[in-house]
């Protein structure tokens, strides 16, 4: 007597099938989320941005920049920002400072770059007023996007170097049609 095996063979493909899906939607989700990541890692710390970051930290060093900040993030201003518009800096150097707004400001020279913010190395105190922007010496901090607030939560899983006591930040907008695009660069320098 020969025995029916098609109900059996229609259960296995079933089976295949439901495994086969359940695996293709793992891998899909775990593909996506490695894409993810690495597009923020393509608009978090671009090489060609670093390169840019490094120039205008050299045109801002050459103008004196770390004695300033000596004095402007040890007055617990955890993030600062808005160095060309600050009137302290560019005493009697109006050449510097029309220079300065442009080549940070509008972005008509040629880094296009939207903000430029400094802050101590260490970014735990960044953090906090990240997490909790009512506390007092946050207070004072510019607006920061979403995307530039995660940026800093990135930098800060990297804060293995200590050799360095301050940060430069910069905040990159490049337009592209009718679309803007974002990309952040950070630097540590003495």
């Amino acid at each position: 007597m020969k025995k029916n095996k098609k109900g059996f063979v229609l259960a296995e493909t079933i089976f295949v099938i439901g495994v086969l899906t359940v695996s293709l939607v793992m891998i899909y989700f775990a593909f996506s989320t490695v894409i993810n990541n690495q597009k923020k890692r393509y608009y978090f710390n671009n090489p060609i941005y670093l390169y840019r970051t490094y120039y205008i930290l050299n045109f801002l060093n050459d103008l004196g920049i770390k004695s300033y900040l000596d004095t402007q993030i040890t007055n617990e201003k955890r993030i600062y920002g808005g160095v060309c518009l600050d009137e302290t800096f560019f005493v009697d150097r109006d050449k510097e400072k029309k220079l300065c707004e442009t080549v940070l400001g509008d972005g008509t020279l040629f880094f296009d770059s939207a903000n430029v913010y400094f802050t101590a190395y260490d970014l735990s105190n960044a953090l906090e007023c990240i997490d909790s922007p009512g506390i007092a010496p946050c207070l004072s901090w510019p607006p920061l996007s979403t995307n530039f607030k995660s940026f800093i939560r990135t930098e800060y899983s990297d804060n293995k170097n200590t050799d360095y006591i301050y940060r430069i930040l910069v905040e990159y907008r490049k337009k592209v049609d009718d679309k803007t695009y974002f990309y952040y660069a950070s630097l540590g320098f003495n």
